[in-house]
């Protein structure tokens, strides 16, 4: 049975400077509702999630949260805001992560290489097949990723375009993409239910890229 099948799904997507709440039902959108959040996403989820809510009759079946990686900021406030509905509804609440629901100019491929800027001189390079992991994201050097997707390039036998939600990447040929809610809701509405089932009894927890960093006091 696929989750689709008569239940509604709500998404929302903040883990990068474009936000985005969607609602699917028999795998159809029926609300989806994009904001330009930047740092202020805890601002601006909260009309957009109120009129999801009402489109699906105040109670969704599932709620799907991106986990990034991207804004950690972003991310939490998504989650926060899933496991509030969530606790008022009873509607069962999963992640997915986001790189899998990349959008570039209105395409929303299945199949590409994602990568982003993890900070600290670090570059994530991540692949996805039909709207799942294939390789996590991984961490590189900056001054390796081209080598490193090349390498990648030709151990796979059919290589995808580039993503990337960062404005200038080391790859020159990396077109400029940002997870959207529409997609995320459709991806968790190809999912068997009991595969979502399974999903939900995990915490809510960010992609972690880089172990916690604690600096430590002077002298």
């Amino acid at each position: 049975m696929i989750a689709t099948h008569g239940d509604s799904i709500l998404s929302i997507e903040t883990s990068s400077e474009l936000g985005s709440v969607a609602v699917s039902r028999d795998g159809e959108c029926v609300f989806e509702e994009s904001f330009k959040a930047d740092r202020s996403h805890n601002s601006l989820l909260f009309s957009p999630l109120a009129a999801a809510l009402e489109a699906c009759g105040g109670s969704p079946a599932w709620i799907v949260t991106g986990r990034g990686p991207g804004s950690y900021a972003g991310v939490r406030v998504a989650m926060a805001a899933a496991q509030g509905v969530s606790l008022s509804t009873g509607a069962g609440v999963f992640g997915l992560p986001s790189i899998c629901a990349l959008e570039a100019d209105g395409e929303a491929p299945d199949s590409y290489f994602a990568i982003g800027n993890a900070r600290r001189g670090d570059w994530f390079l991540a692949r996805v097949d039909d709207g799942r992991l294939a390789r996590p994201p991984r961490l590189v050097r900056e001054a390796d990723l081209v080598e490193s997707l090349e390498i990648l390039r030709v151990e796979d036998a059919a290589p995808p375009e580039v993503l990337t939600i960062d404005p200038d990447p080391p790859v020159a040929e990396a077109a400029r993409a940002f997870p959207g809610a529409g997609k995320l809701a459709r991806l968790a509405g190809g999912y068997p239910v009991d595969e979502l089932g399974e999903l939900a009894l995990h915490p809510l927890e960010p992609i972690y890229l880089h172990r916690p960093f604690v600096s430590q006091p002077k002298g």
